[in-house]
């Protein structure tokens, strides 16, 4: 897991998200908002990419102002 996009996570005004999840099918995700359904991009495989676009996941950059945004969108912040 990249250590300083978890800080700047944490400095940024954003909803805590979870580290770790795991989807149903079994899916590991180090960063995301399960509850919305938004993960950030850690240098998913392109297979994952696809599996959790699939199942209607928002895939954000490991970047603050994406991540900011995405959350915006869905009103969580």
């Amino acid at each position: 897991m990249n250590a300083s996009v978890i800080a700047a996570i944490a400095a940024a005004e954003v909803p805590v998200p979870t580290l770790g999840y795991e989807t149903p099918a079994g899916l590991p995700i180090a960063v995301s908002w399960p509850d919305h359904r938004i993960a950030v991009d850690l240098d998913l495989e392109p297979e994952d990419q696809t599996e959790l676009s699939d199942e209607g996941w928002l895939l954000v950059a490991p970047e603050v102002p994406a991540i900011k945004e995405s959350l915006a969108s869905l009103g969580t912040n």
